[in-house]
């Protein structure tokens, strides 16, 4: 019966793991550089949604502030994955 029994504790896991994965896809972190001509939205599985980069940043002499832009971006969208992890963290609401 004990096999029995892992198994069952191992399925309802799952099933709280799909259930959050699902709760994080429904939330939102943005991040934006460079007065918001460079921003991108990821939901809370930090699977990217959208980026948005402005035209006058898509020359060749621009390619550093670019880069630099994106990493603030994603950075900021990092930190607030974070912050909220840790909020669920302390609601008791991870699982």
């Amino acid at each position: 019966m004990g096999l029995l029994s892992g198994l069952s504790d191992l399925n309802q896991l799952r099933k709280q793991a799909n259930q959050m994965k699902q709760e994080l896809a429904q939330e939102r972190l943005e991040g934006s550089a460079l007065s918001d001509q460079v921003r991108i939205v990821m939901d809370g599985n930090q699977d990217v949604q959208e980026v948005n980069i402005a035209e006058e940043l898509l020359s060749p002499d621009k390619k550093e502030t670019l880069e630099d832009g994106i990493k603030e971006c994603l950075s900021q969208c990092h930190a607030q994955f974070q912050q909220m992890m840790m909020k669920r963290m302390q609601n008791g609401s991870l699982m």
